[in-house]
């Protein structure tokens, strides 16, 4: 049964209003019974009664003292605060909403307080502005942005709004003919036309057909008649489903938007019923066959395992349901866009209309330029509507005027502060969406009339402000003063749709009819009171209105080019007048416990910084405390009432141990349910380590601090078994080296493995939200916009490896000239670090010309422009937060405690920013320019085009791109820099090996030259050297998944029982001994051989068992790039060889080994140097080598 609105907010709200009652009920009554005063149950009743409102007014008072402060803090301000009573606020709001001026009230407030001004709706904040610099910041800012969902919908959608698609105008042809000739059809009958009704339904069917494939045919339900000829309507008029949408869609909105005035208290007014969810309802049963048709299409096509037919177009309906047969998200998504794009261009070409009848000297340059582009009867075409530049400044000025969303908002995630212009001004401070939502809501109708932006004659409807010298003076230096299409990563990706569609359709208006004029007798006057008001209000001759989008409560008329010349007659809707609505942001993963409500108050008040330590144990105050107040009033009262002998020392240390008999009564429950549910699937659960978590905790630190990479699992294996589990505080671990588990990890259940909040959390001040750190929708996104660039034609350019190779092996061999060793692991690390930022990003950081070191015995030191150089910064900052980061994955979500005072990782992140930054601003600062000229999406060769360019294109946010770039830097430089640095390692100590490859180098490519993409490619003993390096040496060695379901991991042995694995485990499995097992590999698994990749043994171990070697990970999360580092590595190690040999360590230079590794078991104890790792592996202190010239 599904509650009302109203029930449902009073139940969730329950402990809000509860809880401060019942702490106030039992705390008096503890305080009376220890002072023997005596008050009546009723006082104590109603003062517990007042304590939420009392704590709500205070958190009021509070919260603007919290602002102010914090304002001050950032060298800022708070805005103006509007001082009407909050009553008074919401009636002014209601009534603007039911038949006031579109955002007039706003104009009011700001004429009065300023342009940026603020007001409150009960737990909502509201700050108002109409300042374009303001609306530039929040487009642009990540603290405004809604989440990944959005931008996963936003990738989905954007290849059907390229240029080939939009410039499909048969649709138009066809809708607008027929709506064209129902319009002559009405003329001749000797009435008027109501206008934007008849465009409603051109934009319907044809945003209909253009995004699903197919018409609703709402043009064949007829034109309705004005309102004194009515009865002749037909009841196909009001019947046909179509119009049930329209009316649906209108009442929907119309009570959706009232509820905007309550803010999050909206459900007080709907107690007994959802009022919006009948119209919803029937929203759907139209929409519902597009569904089920698509659906139905799709199932059969799995059905006979075809898919979609290439030669068939496909439609955006068809490409959803390839990705969900979700019902509610797919009718979602329709109503969405189906509203969309029927409502932005109906606005458009209504008001368009209404200015044509205003100003007939404009209708008539218009067709007088569509006779000279077009001609008198021909249907346009793309380029001679790109031709057209007055109708395209026509739009612009209608635009500009009645803009389709008049206003809009955006949620605060993050405390930020808006900039003024005003020399001696203070910014504006922004809170974040801490107690309150933070909502920032910019009135694009006002910004479009404001006489300081756009002259004196802003308030005049002249689109020549778009073409003569206005241009240049007001909108091209400050293009925020424009935004009717919103603007930044949010801008509507329809709205070359929207300008091609209306102007193809005003083009054939104005071939066929002239001399439009208003139907006064039919039309809804504006209001008397508007006559004696400011701005266009005063000379309205309209009834302008708003809900989501504008429109007009009238009807338009035309008439037919030397047919006749009837007035027009007004719009007849419901007479019901209709509510403008903010779109408010909803918060992502919203929480209201009181937990993560106080996490985020400290996480967000500025400017103080609260180091992770205590801001852990602030947010988890309530997780220790509310067991102890329990147990403290619980035992309070049974002392009052039941056995007054209980001593008041008893009751306090009982109180204090709540929080840990709790907590080792809930391992002991853990363990038993989990066992349980075990038994219960036939399971087992892995083997428990027998040893102190702290121990095992202690070891694994050591293990990445000074040990060899994953000896502590190794030994966990050897003695426990190579699937194994152990607990730290809350968290449990599990530790495996079984192919068969990280096949159920990586590739057979994928959906139920995924990095996971812990590790996010761990890992979010090093790699941010990028592609390495995101689950999910956002994965998919990252995912689905970098796969285009690692294709076989971009992995095979070869000119830049080429250019950074000849310069690696230039200094190389002039420091070798000098009598120098070299550092194998620093000359790569430039290498891949140039190669990387040429290939991803455009250009090279040129980290070769920062020089590269000599050793530390060498009688000549490194210079200063060494040590100053950004990449050589960039590398120090990186290598120490990743053994920061790597330190905090083996100490779960307790890691703060270990950085109680201070985020070691933060300031490393920062100085990598600053390295990334020059790279990133450079492509914005490019991406603002071609928004500011109006280029939306930049045509030319997709494969000149770079990844940051592309991303780019999707969003300006500098969180993101600087978060993604460093994700993306780190795995093209450490991949190809470990994979190269330890080729060199092997060479130096397998000479045979070394002389196998140049032998293959000479065959297939000579002994000069750079090698090709097909003749690398025919290396084959090259790529089994390339396997056998990073089977050894894995790039990753240890790596994490968490489930987020209870999953069985399949039996390793015929016979055995699968284990079970309780939901939110942290999944470890470590490659490198996976790589180093002898029962997968053979006997000889721990000897260096490449040929185990080209004889028998590869049809022996790997072929039947492939997840035995998973350098580059599996599964559909398998590296994108690992081709390319292959090609990568491959080129220069065929340079390498082409020039040098006899490949020596430098014992002087290199750290070595320790020396109990000597008498260690396996690999470790052949090691010369000493290999560590922190997310990567590496050589500690470099690879110190010799080699000659050849």
């Amino acid at each position: 049964m599904d509650l009302p609105p109203g029930l449902v907010y009073l139940l969730r709200n329950l402990p809000y209003f509860a809880i401060p009652s019942a702490v106030t009920y039992a705390s008096v009554k503890v305080l009376l019974h220890q002072t023997n005063i005596s008050l009546s149950t009723l006082v104590v009743v109603l003062f517990s009664l007042l304590a939420r409102p009392i704590l709500f007014l205070c958190n009021i008072y509070y919260s603007e003292w919290a602002d102010k402060r914090a304002a001050a803090a950032h060298g800022a301000v708070i805005a103006p605060k509007v001082d009407d009573p909050l009553l008074s606020i919401v009636s002014k709001m209601a009534e603007s909403f039911r038949g006031g001026y579109p955002a007039d009230i706003y104009l009011q407030w700001a004429k009065k307080y300023g342009n940026t001004y603020r007001f409150n709706l009960l737990n909502t904040k509201f700050i108002s502005t109409l300042e374009p610099d303001h609306v530039k910041e929040q487009e642009s800012s990540i603290q405004m942005h809604t989440g990944e969902m959005w931008k996963f919908h936003r990738a989905m959608s954007r290849p059907f709004f390229s240029r080939e698609r939009i410039s499909d105008f048969h649709i138009y042809d066809r809708n607008s003919t027929i709506s064209l000739q129902m319009a002559k059809k009405r003329l001749s009958e000797g009435y008027s036309i109501d206008f934007q009704d008849l465009i409603a339904r051109f934009t319907l069917d044809s945003a209909a057909e253009f995004l699903f494939g197919g018409s609703v045919e709402s043009l064949s339900a007829g034109m309705p008649y004005p309102g004194q000829e009515s009865s002749k309507n037909d009841a196909s008029l009001h019947d046909h489903p179509a119009s049930i949408f329209a009316d649906s869609f209108m009442e929907g909105l119309h009570l959706t938007v009232m509820r905007i005035r309550m803010g999050d208290a909206w459900p007080l007014e709907e107690l007994t019923g959802d009022k919006v969810l009948p119209f919803r309802k029937a929203m759907d049963v139209f929409i519902d066959p597009l569904m089920r048709k698509a659906l139905d299409t799709r199932e059969q096509e799995l059905l006979n395992e075809k898919s979609h037919d290439e030669n068939e177009e496909e439609t955006f309906i068809s490409h959803l349901v390839k990705h969900t047969q979700d019902p509610k998200v797919i009718k979602d998504e329709l109503v969405n866009l189906l509203l969309a794009g029927r409502d932005t261009t109906m606005c458009l070409l209504s008001f368009a209309v209404y200015m044509l009848a205003e100003h007939p000297d404009i209708e008539k340059r218009l067709r007088d330029e569509i006779f000279e582009k077009v001609g008198a009867i021909e249907s346009p075409n793309y380029d001679q509507m790109r031709e057209m530049r007055y109708m395209r400044a026509f739009l612009n000025e209608v635009l500009r005027l009645y803009p389709p969303v008049p206003a809009d908002s955006r949620i605060s995630t993050k405390a930020t502060v808006l900039t003024t212009k005003k020399s001696g001004d203070k910014p504006i401070y922004v809170p974040a969406n801490t107690t309150y939502n933070t909502s920032v809501l910019y009135s694009v109708t006002n910004i479009h009339r404001r006489e300081d932006l756009w002259g004196p004659d802003a308030l005049k409807f002249d689109p020549d402000r778009f073409i003569d010298e206005r241009l240049k003076k007001y909108f091209t230096p400050n293009p925020y003063i424009f935004c009717p299409f919103n603007a930044g990563p949010r801008i509507c990706i329809g709205q070359q749709f929207a300008y091609h569609e209306a102007t193809f359709y005003l083009v054939r208006l104005l071939q066929q009819f002239t001399e439009f004029s208003l139907d006064k007798s039919s039309n809804t006057p504006p209001p008397a009171e508007w006559a004696s008001g400011d701005s266009l209000k005063a000379t309205e001759k309209i009834f302008p209105m708003a809900h989501v989008t504008m429109y007009i409560k009238i009807l338009l008329s035309f008439v037919e080019v030397d047919v006749m010349t009837p007035s027009l007659a007004p719009l007849t809707l419901n007479a019901t007048s209709l509510y403008y609505i903010f779109q408010l942001e909803p918060r992502q993963g919203a929480r209201y416990d009181s937990q993560a409500n106080l996490a985020l108050y400290f996480h967000y008040l500025p400017p103080m910084v609260i180091p992770p330590g205590p801001r852990y144990l602030f947010g988890l105050l309530p997780y220790f405390a509310k067991p102890s107040i329990i147990v403290y009033f619980a035992l309070s009262l049974f002392q009052q009432h039941v056995y007054s002998g209980f001593p008041r020392w008893t009751i306090v240390v009982l109180s204090l141990l709540a929080r840990p008999g709790l907590f080792v009564f809930d391992q002991y429950y853990s363990d038993w349910q989990n066992q349980r549910a075990a038994a219960a699937n036939e399971a087992n659960m892995a083997p428990r380590v027998p040893e102190s978590s702290f121990s095992l905790i202690s070891e694994f630190a050591e293990s990445i601090l000074t040990g060899h990479p994953g000896e502590a699992m190794l030994r966990w294996a050897q003695n426990y078994g190579n699937t194994v589990q152990f607990t730290f505080l809350n968290s449990t671990i599990l530790s495996t080296v079984e192919p068969g588990h990280i096949k159920a990890f990586l590739a057979t259940q994928f959906e139920a493995f995924e990095k996971g909040p812990v590790l996010f959390s761990q890992v979010e001040s090093f790699f941010g939200t990028g592609v390495f750190n995101a689950d999910g929708e956002m994965w998919k996104f990252h995912r689905a916009m970098t796969r285009p660039f690692f294709t076989r034609d971009r992995i095979s350019h070869f000119e830049l490896f080429a250019r950074n190779c000849d310069m690696s092996l230039r200094t190389a061999s002039e420091r070798l000239s000098e009598g120098f060793s070299i550092d194998i692991q620093d000359l790569v690390s430039r290498f891949t670090l140039d190669s990387s930022t040429e290939f991803l990003f455009g250009g090279s950081v040129n980290s070769m010309l920062g020089g590269i070191p000599y050793p530390a015995s060498a009688s000549k030191k490194n210079p200063p422009e060494f040590y100053n150089h950004p990449s050589t910064i960039f590398v120090s900052a990186f290598n120490k937060g990743m053994v920061f980061t790597a330190l905090r994955t083996i100490r779960g979500n307790q890691w703060p405690l270990s950085e109680f005072w201070r985020d070691e990782v933060t300031p490393m992140r920062k100085i990598m920013d600053e390295f990334t930054e020059p790279l990133m601003q450079a492509v914005l600062n490019k991406r603002e320019s071609e928004l500011a000229a109006g280029i939306l999406d930049v045509k030319g060769d997709a494969e000149e085009e770079t990844l940051l360019e592309h991303l780019a294109k999707n969003t300006q946010d500098t969180k993101i791109l600087k978060d993604e770039l460093i994700n993306l830097l780190l795995a093209g430089r450490d991949t190809t820099m470990c994979l190269l640095t330890f080729s060199v390692y092997m060479l130096s100590r397998y000479p045979d090996v070394e002389k196998r490859l140049r032998e293959e180098i000479y065959a297939k490519v000579g002994s000069s030259g750079n090698p090709s993409y097909d003749q690398i490619r025919e290396l084959r003993y090259m790529r089994a050297f390339l396997n056998e390096v990073l089977r050894l040496y894995p790039p990753v060695p240890i790596n994490f998944r968490t489930n987020n379901k209870p999953v069985l991991l399949p039996p390793t042995t015929p016979g055995e029982k699968p284990i079970y694995v309780p939901a939110n485990t942290s999944c470890m499995y470590t490659v490198i001994n996976l790589h180093r097992r002898t029962d997968l590999w053979g006997p000889d698994a721990l000897e260096f051989d490449p040929d185990r990749f080209l004889d028998e043994r590869l049809q022996k171990y790997f072929l039947p068992n492939p997840y035995i070697f998973c350098p580059f990970n599996a599964g559909p999360r398998i590296c994108l790039g690992q081709q390319l580092a292959y090609n990568e590595a491959s080129f220069y190690l065929v340079r390498l060889l082409q020039q040098f040999t006899e490949f020596t360590l430098d014992k002087s230079a290199n750290i070595p080994a320790p020396d109990h590794w000597a008498v260690a078991d396996g690999w470790k104890s052949r090691e010369q140097i000493h290999p560590m790792s922190h997310l990567t592996m590496y050589v500690k202190g470099g690879l110190w080598v010799q080699m000659k010239e050849l």
